[in-house]
């Protein structure tokens, strides 16, 4: 079964060059596509410079969005991203996605922003102790053979190494498209 088949209800003689006058989706639509080739009239969202005259309808749907200037605008540049709906829709904040360490502002149509590795900070650690007691027995004091009572408790040292930690949720990988119908 052809990939088309999903789009517009065909004969199966019709081949694909007759779906173009019955075009279904708007321009600018982004989809998840299960191949690396796009089909007809769609591009990759690599973040690629267009021509606006080429790609006059595109750019009426995203103009600078995603980056460009003068005859040339960008396309979304979804290599290795997440795309989230935009906080504000409706008219009103979620604030579910806020700035913080990731630098993104979830009120602003075209964000970007994340981080794909992130070191804790001391302040993002939950609130707790380590201590370590003893209740009983003895240690040597290293001397002489004597030994000594233990009890009590006491802090215990520091450990982890600062470093960064890798952040990817749960991911399975297609490539997106966006339809440009050119």
């Amino acid at each position: 079964m052809s990939w088309h088949r999903w789009l517009i209800p065909l004969k199966a003689q019709q081949p694909l060059r007759e779906l173009r006058p019955r075009v279904a989706f708007p321009v600018g639509m982004l989809a998840p596509f299960a191949s690396e080739t796009p089909p007809a009239l769609w591009l990759e969202c690599f973040g690629q410079s267009l021509d606006t005259t080429v790609y006059a309808e595109a750019f009426a749907v995203t103009a600078y969005t995603f980056g460009g200037s003068g005859a040339n605008f960008s396309m979304p540049d979804l290599r290795g991203r997440v795309i989230a709906g935009e906080d504000d829709m409706g008219g009103s904040s979620a604030n579910r996605l806020i700035g913080g360490v990731s630098g993104l502002n979830g009120d602003t149509f075209g964000a970007g922003g994340g981080v794909e590795q992130h070191a804790l900070a001391i302040s993002e650690l939950a609130a707790h102790t380590h201590t370590q007691g003893t209740s009983g027995g003895t240690v040597n004091d290293g001397g002489g053979g004597n030994t000594v009572p233990l009890s009590g408790s006491a802090a215990t040292g520091s450990t982890g190494s600062g470093g960064a930690h890798t952040n990817v949720q749960p991911t399975f990988i297609l490539t997106w498209i966006m339809f440009v119908n050119v």
